[in-house]
């Protein structure tokens, strides 16, 4: 192998003569494209783009960067390790969904959250989801969960308001999880011709979560009389922080 500089540095230009300064800006541009296919397929051929659950567990020698095609999610090769440099929004969805003319909880969006994303301590998958509420006095509850763990709930006669839940995940261990979340529901209150809001409860507590399986996160309404609609997600969305 070539001894090459820990910091590779680029011919100077020269100084202020004009003719000087086109010559060696053509020479560079030439250089670079003649560089450039060459250097796209060796990007390409030491990339690996796949599911997270189908990544190795250490880097092969061939690959030096890996992009979780699921979670969005991208990995260096470090040391024989993989070591996350980006995250992103694992999941979005805004396609509308309310809640059919019964009492019982129903999941109005979900998402798997892929096998080993909660791969070191620490990492946090925050979890955000909104919608709104019928015109009427009938109580409708709503519901952020994790597996079989609510983070985040509202629950209350909200006539025609919008509502939001958020929720976090944060790593602590080998399949244990600290969760918190919050609510809020706009509801509007006569007071001096103040409208205010009105937040819901703060929900803290833990889990142990198989993290090297899916874990399901989930939206669900629940209605306190038979209507449909009653409840409307109208957004979820699933990012890993870091």
């Amino acid at each position: 192998m070539p001894d090459v500089p820990a910091i590779p540095r680029l011919p100077a230009p020269p100084g202020r003569d004009l003719d000087a300064l086109v010559t060696w800006a053509e020479s560079l541009t030439s250089s670079l494209r003649q560089l450039w296919t060459p250097m796209v397929y060796t990007l390409n051929a030491l990339c690996k783009v796949e599911t997270l659950a189908n990544r190795s567990s250490t880097p092969d020698l061939n690959e030096i960067l890996f992009v979780a095609s699921d979670t969005t999610q991208v990995f260096v090769a470090i040391d024989g390790a993989w070591v996350l440099v980006g995250g992103g929004a694992a999941h979005v969805n805004t396609t509308q969904v309310g809640t059919s003319a019964v009492v019982t909880a129903e999941t109005l969006m979900s998402y798997a959250l892929p096998a080993n994303v909660l791969s070191t301590n620490g990492r946090i998958i925050m979890l955000e989801a909104w919608g709104t509420t019928a015109a009427n006095a009938n109580v409708k509850t709503m519901r952020l969960n994790v597996a079989a763990t609510t983070i985040a709930s509202l629950s209350g006669a909200y006539n025609g308001q919008d509502w939001r839940l958020h929720g976090r995940i944060i790593r602590t261990g080998v399949d244990a999880q600290d969760l918190h979340g919050w609510g809020l529901a706009e509801q509007t209150i006569t007071w001096d011709a103040l409208a205010l809001q009105v937040a819901g409860g703060f929900t803290v507590t833990t889990a142990v979560e198989d993290d090297a399986a899916a874990i399901t996160l989930a939206v669900t309404g629940q209605n306190g009389t038979a209507a449909a609609n009653d409840i409307v997600c109208h957004g979820f969305v699933v990012r890993i922080v870091n």
